[in-house]
């Protein structure tokens, strides 16, 4: 039961700190707002904030006929041999010959690259 008051106390005050914080964060974000719009920026900070919408990326689904690992806008996909799987499509002309296009109803199977299985084959 010790442990648990005193578990409950530090979550409290951890809590306590978050909620300051934030707040703190408010604060700043207001004055900011504020020394935009007495600059007259208020509208350009409010577009700059505004979210961009992305254009979805095509994928297409694969088998992959060797081992492979490639990379397409920081992300890395990879994949052992026999692994079905949907990549974007951009990156087909990069893993020709060692992925093929399958349906996409295709079952995906998942088999993870370990470390020894070679990719620059």
């Amino acid at each position: 039961m010790p442990f648990l008051i005193t578990r409950a106390r530090e979550l409290r005050l951890a809590l306590a700190a978050a909620e300051t914080h934030a707040q703190n964060l408010r604060d700043d974000l207001a004055a900011v707002e504020e020394t935009a719009a007495t600059q007259g920026l208020a509208a350009k900070l409010a577009e700059a904030l505004t979210p961009k919408g992305t254009e979805p990326t095509p994928h297409t689904r694969i088998r992959a006929v060797k081992h492979f690992k490639a990379f397409f806008r920081g992300m890395e996909y990879s994949g052992a041999s026999g692994t079905v799987n949907d990549l974007p499509t951009a990156l087909l002309r990069d893993l020709k010959g060692r992925v093929e296009v399958v349906p996409p109803n295709t079952e995906l199977v998942g088999l993870p690259l370990q470390p020894w299985m070679r990719t620059d084959d």
